[in-house]
């Protein structure tokens, strides 16, 4: 039974490792791996990226996959980012541009060089403004090469509403009004419930605690009320980051004896973050003596999804 205990356990464990395999490997900034676009347009559209990356850096990278496969899209964005190292490694300065064809999704991961430009509302307008209007006339050169552009003019200083006019605003329907107010009214009345709940809870439990601590030694029962609040404040404080450091210590072994000296580029980057500003490769992806390729950046787990 024993033996039957540790199997499972130990198989529980694979798909989060297999998770990390991209067995996609960069042809260029385009890669296009359904073949939606014609050779033509590809060239275009290479051809502007590998400019925009002589003249400021940047590298953004076109990956359009037949489908996810399963997999999350916004994991899948991340894996692809950091393992093909888009960006340049001292400015992280990469972006990624990912559309599933199969699920009609389509994901902007952004480098963390470029965060404060790229936010999630800017990546999450150029996916509902430029992409996704042209994806659903099937004109999908016409929705990359929009963004693109739109992300060379954000990068050039230029503001989005200048990029991307906000739309003409219809005025809001009287049944639109009601339903507000009544989510308000519905929300506001959950919330006092809900308060009145927790404060319910709390005090019966603590008379219950404070009535069995005076029963067993009525001289110390008045601390017991202290140590109610005092054992959790205790545990947040000093044990969540004590269990916190002995669990990425197990993991930083296991990542190790997977990936051996990989084991960075697997590291959970939306933690704390003791890694994640290291990334193992000095140059990711592609190269050609034109100029271009992946530098190996690092993604910030920023940017938007969507679909068409």
């Amino acid at each position: 039974m024993r033996k039957i205990i540790w199997i499972i356990f130990i198989f529980s464990f694979i798909p989060f490792f297999a998770s990390g395999n991209i067995n996609l490997k960069p042809t260029g900034f385009v890669n296009d791996f359904a073949s939606i676009l014609t050779s033509e347009e590809r060239d275009l559209l290479e051809t502007t990226l590998r400019e925009l990356e002589k003249q400021t850096t940047v590298e953004i990278a076109v990956v359009i996959v037949e489908g996810l496969e399963g997999r999350n899209l916004e994991e899948y964005a991340s894996e692809i980012f950091n393992t093909w190292g888009i960006g340049k490694k001292d400015k992280d300065n990469g972006v990624l541009i990912l559309i599933a064809q199969k699920e009609r999704k389509i994901r902007i991961e952004v480098g963390y060089g470029l965060e404060h430009i790229l936010t999630d509302g800017r990546c999450g307008e150029i996916i509902r403004n430029v992409i996704s209007p042209k994806f659903k006339e099937n004109d999908y050169y016409g929705g990359l090469s929009g963004a693109v552009e739109t992300i060379q003019k954000l990068i050039e200083g230029k503001d989005i509403s200048e990029v991307l006019p906000p739309k003409d605003k219809e005025p809001p329907t009287l049944s639109f009004v009601l339903c507000q107010v009544l989510c308000l009214l519905f929300a506001f009345a959950i919330m006092r419930l809900l308060g009145f709940l927790i404060q319910l809870s709390i005090t019966i439990i603590t008379d219950i605690i404070a009535s069995v601590a005076y029963i067993i030694n009525p001289v110390y029962g008045e601390f017991a009320i202290l140590l109610v609040f005092f054992i959790p404040f205790f545990f947040l404080i000093f044990l969540l980051p004590l269990f916190s450091i002995i669990f990425q210590k197990i993991l930083k072994k296991r990542l190790k004896k997977y990936y051996g000296s990989d084991w960075k580029k697997h590291w959970p980057r939306r933690w704390i973050g003791s890694y994640s500003s290291s990334h193992s490769s000095s140059r990711g992806g592609f190269f050609s003596s034109g100029g271009g390729g992946f530098g190996g950046g690092a993604s910030g787990g920023g940017g938007a999804s969507g679909g068409w």
